[in-house]
């Protein structure tokens, strides 16, 4: 085989492994020298010395160790070659009608979705992780040159054993995905650690870009199975009909949608930020894509013989005429004469009251007056990082766009030029904001932060509704009366269904989450002084996120002598730890999870070696495509 090929991961994702030879042959690796192998790294110029390659040794140092349920009592029982033997003796097929000893669920060309095991972290310095897993099973062309290359051979099938072992050393260094420019395969979503079920991976930015935006608009629908202590008895309020005119607010997203909106301005007022305000990691990014797009077309240029597009060959100087002053009184005025000279063209569908023809004149001229604000921008803000960088030579310069943020901000040199350039950019954005009008929140003189048109009725842009009529208190949920209970039950769903609303919150100094003490009210003081709390230790108030959850009671049962009931979970918020709080404060803790459990855990100890939380579904869609079920099998089938 002449070229160097990526293979084909169904090759090497079902091929067994021989774990005591992989074994041996990694522990005799350990203390050898990593200083020959060929990494095939793109040429870059030299940050600092804090940004070498680690050795083998210093990665043996500082990588954390785990203590999976899957894992034995031996260290080299930890790690990935260990977790993958697990995996294709079919340790983690739950599935008796399924032949396949794979945790894959799905693979195509945009996504992957795993059957993740419990026990398992997304990525970090430890022995086993999924970003490890997922990087074996498909590893980047960049991964397999360097194999080849250290290996002196021309075969690339790495399902033979030296390939494989090397394989596995070169994976055990890597901490994250961006340790290998060219992986593209990343997670959409998370899964806590102990946490086992559906894993959305995808394969590209645009595929990544989908999922990411399905899951933030709130069209993923997720189930989850858990066991939980005790047998749970439903005996819960039923909403009455005012409240059920709030919980719509919680199904519609409009609740949600209110509760971000007043977090962003609230952290909008923090600092000295605004409204299209950039921090510096952002900056450089924009900074960069302009320069690979300039470079780019520099090269297809010279592949044309020079002659390019009209208007691309524009002078430095031309290019940063707006850059290197603020925009002046002379430039201000002739900005509003040709927005005075725009406005008066207005299309008139029907007769207006005098009134409503002010209304419109205003609506107008902010609208050509945004269009034209988007325009200067483009040459007084944008055009600043297409200046050259002071202190950095041509070359040197366009060698900056190998690296990313988290490189470039090692070197006291780089980071402090990319700063004052941040300054400058906003300074630039700033006044654009003061020319429009707004104030440094982006706020206008009636306090909106909306740069649109206002849509009313008729057709005219004319705004005829209250602001204020039928809007929600983003804490609360409304007025006293239409508060919602922490636990209720809804009128024609099953007897079986019940849903957990209470308010979330993580506490920067601590693990573990927090739950509004307004909404444990009704719970025992164990729970109250266990999981309630407002502030952080130094007095902090605490940013509480409104959090529901359905409850499904599945079966109830033993499990090794101790009472058990088997629930369906399908959490229509995404909080970290959510669903193991709000099975907390009911006072059913999830089985085997040590952080929120109440009391003594001995028992549970002998019952199972896991968190027993498993993602079981997921409902997606996936862009222009019907929506996507993936789904893992049931680890708790028959377990009571």
């Amino acid at each position: 085989m002449s070229e160097v090929q990526q293979h084909e991961p169904s090759k090497i994702c079902n091929s067994s492994i021989d774990i005591p030879a992989v074994t041996k042959q990694i522990k005799s690796n350990i203390n050898t020298s990593d200083s020959n192998v060929n990494h095939h790294e793109p040429t870059k110029p030299k940050l600092s010395e804090s940004t070498s390659p680690p050795s083998k040794q210093d990665i043996e140092d500082q990588q954390l160790i785990d203590n999976p349920c899957w894992g034995g009592p031996q260290s080299h029982e930890h790690n990935l070659a260990y977790l993958l033997h697990l995996i294709s003796s079919g340790k983690f097929n739950y599935d008796s009608t399924k032949r396949d000893e794979t945790i894959i669920l799905h693979n195509d060309n945009d996504f992957l979705v795993i059957d993740k095991p419990p026990d398992l972290r997304m990525d970090g310095p430890y022995p086993a992780t999924v970003h490890k897993l997922v990087t074996y099973w498909f590893p980047p062309p960049s991964l397999t040159q360097s194999l080849v290359a250290e290996q002196n051979s021309k075969d690339t099938d790495l399902t033979q054993t030296k390939h494989r072992i090397a394989l596995l050393n070169f994976i055990e260094k890597l901490s994250t995905h961006a340790d290998l420019k060219d992986n593209i395969i990343r997670p959409t979503h998370q899964l806590d650690y102990a946490t086992s079920g559906v894993l959305l991976m995808a394969k590209s930015k645009k595929a990544a870009g989908t999922a990411c935006s399905a899951f933030e608009n709130r069209l993923a629908k997720k189930e989850y199975l858990a066991i939980v202590h005790q047998n749970i008895g439903i005996d819960f309020p039923i909403l009455t009909p005012g409240q059920e005119k709030m919980f719509d607010k919680w199904m519609d997203g409009s609740l949600e949608s209110k509760h971000r909106n007043h977090r962003r301005d609230a952290t909008n007022r923090k600092g000295n930020t605004f409204v299209g305000y950039l921090p510096s990691h952002s900056v450089f990014a924009k900074w960069k894509g302009m320069r690979q797009k300039r470079n780019k077309r520099k090269r297809e240029d010279s592949g044309n013989g020079g002659n390019g597009p009209a208007g691309q060959n524009v002078s430095q100087d031309e290019m940063s005429k707006f850059a290197s002053h603020p925009l002046s009184q002379q430039e201000k005025y002739r900005v509003s004469r040709i927005l005075e000279s725009t406005v008066g063209n207005i299309h008139r569908p029907i007769p207006l009251t005098l009134a409503q023809q002010q209304q419109l004149h205003h609506q107008q001229k902010a609208q050509q007056q945004l269009m034209l604000l988007h325009r200067i921008k483009s040459e007084h803000a944008d055009d600043i990082l297409m200046k050259a960088l002071p202190g950095v030579e041509k070359e040197e310069e366009d060698g900056l766009t190998n690296y990313c943020w988290k490189e470039i901000k090692q070197n006291a040199k780089y980071k402090a030029i990319f700063q004052d350039l941040t300054k400058t950019y906003n300074a630039a954005y700033g006044e654009i904001l003061a020319l429009q009008g707004k104030d440094e929140h982006g706020k206008d003189r009636n306090g909106n932060t909306t740069m649109g048109i206002v849509t009313g009725a008729a057709g005219t842009g004319i705004d005829n509704c209250s602001e204020s009529g039928g809007s929600a208190s983003v804490s609360t949920g409304g007025s006293a009366a239409e508060k919602l209970p922490t636990f209720f039950r809804r009128q024609g769903e099953s007897e079986d269904a019940f849903y957990c609303q209470a308010p979330l919150a993580e506490d920067p100094d601590s693990f573990r989450v927090v739950v509004n003490p307004e909404a444990l009210q009704e719970c025992s003081s164990d729970i109250r002084s266990k999981y309630g709390r407002s502030q952080t230790e130094d007095g902090k108030e605490l940013d509480f996120k409104p959090s529901l959850t359905r409850c499904v009671v599945l079966k109830r049962g033993f499990w090794n002598g101790l009472p058990v009931t088997k629930m369906l979970l399908q959490p229509r918020t995404g909080r970290r730890h959510q669903l193991r709080l709000h099975t907390a404060i009911l006072g059913h803790a999830i089985l085997g999870d040590c952080t929120y459990e109440l009391g003594d855990d001995s028992m549970e100890r002998k019952t199972c070696n896991r968190m027993c939380l498993h993602a079981h579904k997921l409902s997606i869609p996936l862009g222009y495509k019907k929506t996507k079920v993936f789904i893992a099998p049931d680890p708790f089938v028959g377990v009571i």
